[in-house]
């Protein structure tokens, strides 16, 4: 039996989101000769698109808050608080590295 997936399949599994452990089932049944594995290009070239996409918008991100939370922390009353967005702007940068 051919098994055709699209787009969806391979950021599910390249994420590791939602629905992951059903595709890599899919991969599993493709592996032990179940099934027959389609992937069609677009499949692969929407997902690096998205990817690239999603990396570049969450560097901008990044930038725009570390430059509000820059003037913000110029004010003394914010200055303090500002700090805990640290984790934040952290994880905005690694999962743009990896997104």
């Amino acid at each position: 039996m051919k098994v055709y997936v699209e787009s969806n399949f391979v950021l599910e599994l390249a994420l590791l989101q939602r629905w992951a452990d059903s595709c890599d089932e899919i991969l599993k049944l493709a592996e032990r000769g179940d099934i027959e594995l389609r992937v069609p290009a677009y499949a692969l070239a929407e997902p690096y698109d998205t990817l690239v996409r999603r990396g570049r918008e969450r560097k901008r991100l990044k930038q725009e808050l570390d430059r509000e939370l820059g003037q913000l922390a110029r004010t003394a009353v914010y200055s303090e608080r500002v700090r805990g967005f640290d984790a934040v702007t952290t994880l905005l940068v690694v999962s743009a590295a990896g997104a």
